[in-house]
């Protein structure tokens, strides 16, 4: 028995090492989107609501590829743990280029999606201030695509301090430059919601100019620098696919229904204050769901660099280990949800009727917390060890086929309101969490039976 807890302390320790970086970096996506809705929801309710709009549709298209980018971090986490330096360095330069391409086709989907905002019903004052905004922000996943594939590979290499400090540079710049912009300081105009989007984009063209830099001259990456031109391999790129892709696509199944969500938010019939409720608790709740988000890739490193040594043990204890820890966090989490659920509207809007429906919200968010990081930690366990498949259907039935339209109909025919799309996500995180701890386990079982 003692041996079983020394055996978790060290795993504990050593995901908590690798996973606090990761983490600080991780925040950095939502906090500039928290600084964005701050800053606006000060400026006014509806130029909030814009924001949230925009925000919705454009997190669906970054998290697919951002996902899409996590597929560098399983083989460049196996490849160095065995002091693979040559194909870590080939992964990076095909991930590169890869993601960078892959960023400017996802850039035309988001200006299209900007185009059919009069389409999806939502008052005509918030698309028409949603529109612009959603061009500017919507433009930054070039860079951010660039900046996740040195991110994803510092990572797999157990080098994420690098890229956590330019996510924190990041984060202050976005802060100075949204009061600036957005208030007009500093002898600039005062640009709104404008200025929202424009201090993003600027930030994270920014953030990619800074971990070049320190790509290019710490000497710990000098064993992973190369030449750009054009000499690459279609396998590496079909080796980044195949994981990628899937992981992607979960990804999207999950955003692309708290999207929807938002959507629905906007449908209710109270001249978008549930939608601007509804973007407040989905600020607070992501911001929890991005350190659990952390945890899960510091789960999915371990067991890959386990994998790479051929360590069925050690994977097993890897994976046990960050369910434990997000267990705790969430519970934590959920507390503190619970007990200032009144207090956190107030930092985003001034308005009473905003800040009891976001309170509202926040109390089923609390419930739902602990099933969150488990669906996200096995998620990540289970792309450490490639297995990618069963995870995509899994969340296409949680999200879409459960959970979606329960929500619909709670909010709709119920008449729950906001609350019930937030308990329609309830269900469909405690279905995944369910359905991906059951995988792991199995795999787990298969993996002892040799």
């Amino acid at each position: 028995m003692f041996s079983i807890s020394t055996a978790y302390r060290h795993h504990y320790r050593e995901t908590l090492q690798l996973a606090y970086p990761i983490i600080l970096g991780q925040l950095s996506t939502i906090i500039i989107m928290i600084t964005d809705n701050i800053a606006v929801g000060r400026f006014s309710p509806e130029a909030l609501a814009a924001a949230g709009l925009a925000h919705a549709l454009y997190m669906l298209v970054v998290i697919l590829g951002m996902g899409i980018s996590f597929g560098l971090t399983p083989p460049v986490a196996s490849a160095a743990a065995t002091g693979d330096t040559q194909s870590c360095k080939k992964l990076l330069k095909h991930g590169l280029v890869l993601y960078t391409s892959i960023g400017i086709a996802l850039y035309v989907v988001i200006w299209a999606l900007s185009m059919a905002l009069p389409y999806f019903k939502q008052p005509p004052h918030i698309v028409a201030m949603a529109i612009p905004f959603m061009h500017l922000v919507g433009f930054s996943i070039v860079p951010s695509m660039f900046y996740f594939g040195f991110k994803q590979f510092m990572e797999g290499i157990a080098h994420p301090k690098d890229a956590m400090y330019v996510a924190l540079i990041g984060e202050v710049l976005n802060a100075v430059l949204n009061v600036v912009l957005v208030f007009g300081f500093l002898g600039f105009p005062r640009l709104g919601l404008i200025g929202s989007g424009l201090a993003t984009l600027l930030t994270r063209f920014l953030m990619v100019a800074i971990i070049v830099y320190i790509f290019m001259n710490k000497k710990t990456y000098q064993p992973f620098r190369f030449s750009f031109n054009w000499d690459v391999e279609q396998k590496y790129f079909s080796q980044l696919l195949k994981i990628g892709i899937p992981i992607g696509i979960q990804m999207t199944f999950e955003a692309s229904c708290f999207s929807a969500s938002a959507v629905m938010a906007g449908w209710v019939a109270d001249n978008g204050k549930t939608l601007a409720a509804h973007q407040i608790a989905l600020n607070i709740a992501a911001t929890t769901f991005l350190i659990a988000s952390g945890l899960s890739m510091a789960a999915s490193i371990r067991t890959a660099q386990q994998r790479g040594l051929g360590n069925t043990e050690g994977m097993e204890l890897a994976g046990k280990s960050a369910m434990h820890l997000v267990m705790a966090y969430m519970s934590l989490c959920a507390l503190l949800m619970v007990l200032f659920r009144n207090l956190l509207p107030q930092l985003y809007v001034d308005s009473p009727e905003v800040e009891q429906i976001a309170a509202s919200l926040l109390l089923v968010a609390a419930i739902f917390q602990l099933f969150d990081g488990l669906q996200v930690v096995t998620m990540g366990i289970l792309r450490g060890l490639e297995d990618v498949k069963v995870p995509t259907i899994i969340t296409l039935i949680a999200y879409w086929v459960v959970g979606l339209p329960l929500g619909a109909f709670f909010t709709f025919y119920v008449g729950w309101g906001g609350v019930g799309i937030w308990t329609g996500l309830a269900v469909a995180l405690g279905a995944a969490a369910i359905m991906l701890s059951r995988r792991f386990f199995v795999l787990v079982a298969r993996q002892a039976k040799g």
